[in-house]
């Protein structure tokens, strides 16, 4: 009654906290060598050095915010992404990061807010301004644009598999027309109506894991049930092949997709595309259906 017993005020930091890991936040978990050695390889490329990429984690470590390793990981890299011309970091080094991270969160490692700080940061730091793109030009041959690329004309091409565009898809027309091309570069790489079904049911239940609005868009435009796809992800030996279509959405036009996009955007265009195909080549894939379902 005397206020002995009167709550202490929060703190900003109190705060900041209780937004990223809720208001029964855990105690600090990371393993502050561990995470120096993942800053210093994982995400920052080796470009910094060790020493100076372990006097920032050790700063964060005792910053007082409840970190996992991961978590501190990416935090102490940021700080470097932040000021990336003093540091030489390139558009390859934060594409890589930013798909250690996707690894991390997909695996439940990281904390998705602190992921998705880094994701949308590293975008901003590296997605082109809209005064620095080129303004819109007429429909260039592809001999056109191969050759603004390698004279250096244009650099904000933009590239599935072997097809080269002059930018990134802008209107809906421009969408569609990439993802006709995607579904034509996806079918090719499926040998036999086994590959087609595995391919589809690994994309579907990894749509299904996922709270992306779009993904759970594409899960019931599917009309699949969860007992077809269930485990597809581990248990497809055909999409573990080298060069297989899976490799390709993940390992070619997944990574265009955010350097161009941040994550929300490139889901929700991955989602897209595999509409499309689904549209596409229905008919095959309920034949196919029958006879692995």
């Amino acid at each position: 009654m005397f206020g002995w017993f009167r709550k202490k005020p929060k703190t900003g930091l109190d705060l900041f906290i209780e937004a990223i890991y809720g208001k029964n936040p855990p105690k600090i978990s990371a393993n502050l060598n561990t995470a120096i050695d993942i800053a210093f390889t994982d995400l920052l490329n080796q470009k910094i050095d060790y020493r100076t990429v372990s006097a920032k984690c050790s700063e964060n470590y005792q910053s007082g915010i409840p970190y996992n390793t991961y978590d501190l990981a990416l935090s102490t890299a940021l700080a470097f992404f932040m000021k990336k011309d003093e540091y030489d970091l390139d558009f390859t080094d934060q594409l890589k990061a930013r798909m250690q991270m996707i690894e991390w969160i997909q695996q439940n490692k990281c904390n998705p807010i602190i992921a998705k700080t880094f994701e949308d940061q590293l975008y901003k730091i590296y997605k082109p301004s809209l005064n620095d793109q080129q303004a819109a030009k007429p429909k260039q041959t592809p001999k056109e644009i191969f050759n603004d690329v390698v004279t250096g004309e244009n650099t904000s091409y933009f590239t599935i598999g072997e097809r080269l565009f002059p930018h990134a898809p802008r209107t809906e027309n421009e969408l569609n027309e990439v993802a006709g091309f995607v579904a034509q570069d996806i079918r090719a790489l499926l040998p036999s109506a086994a590959h087609l079904y595995q391919f589809v049911m690994c994309e579907i239940e990894g749509a299904s894991m996922s709270d992306n609005e779009n993904a759970q868009k594409l899960v019931e435009f599917s009309g699949f049930h969860p007992s077809e796809y269930h485990n597809a992800l581990s248990g497809s030996p055909l999409m573990d092949e080298e060069g297989s279509a899976t490799d390709f959405f993940n390992l070619d036009i997944f990574p265009s997709l955010t350097f161009h996009y941040n994550m929300d955007q490139a889901v929700a265009i991955r989602c897209r595309f595999m509409t499309s195909f689904i549209n596409k080549y229905r008919t095959e894939i309920d034949e196919a259906r029958k006879l692995y379902s």
